[in-house]
């Protein structure tokens, strides 16, 4: 009987120890979840480089405690925005590849690669590398509104005399139309 209670006593022990875990769990998660929303609103009212830091650390902070909540999403999103916002290609490309490697299929998949192109193109200067993010994003998102913008990027990159003159001869296109409306 000594020895049943024993095992008895144990298996309680773990289960409340277990349920403590949980609800401090819950409880580091809602004061985390607080904050991040708190941050957004301060940042929202009055953008500064402190608060953007702060609000970005807190998504980090959060992703990394809590991986496996739904808010992480949109998380990985505004701290890749905020990141680009403030010109940090390390944390928004970060960002940017969490959210690729965990969300491949969602529907701000397509938008998060062209920003990962966009960060080696405008923020890094790396048109190499830039030209095959806009590439993938080409292959992966054929029907995304940004597949022209893309395509433009590449052309640019690649060969800037080619682009401007395309883009004067679109021009000229476009005047020489308004001019036959006009008369």
């Amino acid at each position: 009987i000594l020895l049943l209670n024993n095992y008895i006593m144990k298996h309680i022990s773990i289960h409340l120890l277990l349920l403590l875990f949980l609800v401090s769990c819950g409880n580091e998660k809602k004061k985390m979840n607080k904050k991040v929303k708190e941050l957004e609103v301060q940042v929202q009212k009055n953008f500064s480089k402190d608060n953007a830091n702060q609000l970005v650390a807190s998504y980090n902070k959060f992703i990394i405690a809590f991986p496996e909540d739904t808010s992480c999403k949109g998380f990985m999103v505004n701290g890749a925005e905020i990141s680009l916002l403030e010109q940090d290609s390390e944390k928004a490309l970060k960002f940017i590849n969490e959210f690729l490697k965990t969300y491949p299929d969602d529907s701000r998949a397509g938008i998060m690669q062209f920003k990962k192109a966009l960060v080696y193109d405008l923020l890094l200067h790396d048109g190499l590398r830039a030209v095959a993010e806009y590439d993938i994003f080409i292959k992966n998102y054929p029907e995304h509104p940004f597949k022209n913008s893309a395509k433009n990027a590449i052309l640019l990159i690649q060969n800037p005399e080619t682009f401007m003159a395309t883009i004067t001869k679109g021009q000229d296109s476009t005047n020489k139309a308004n001019k036959s409306q006009e008369n």
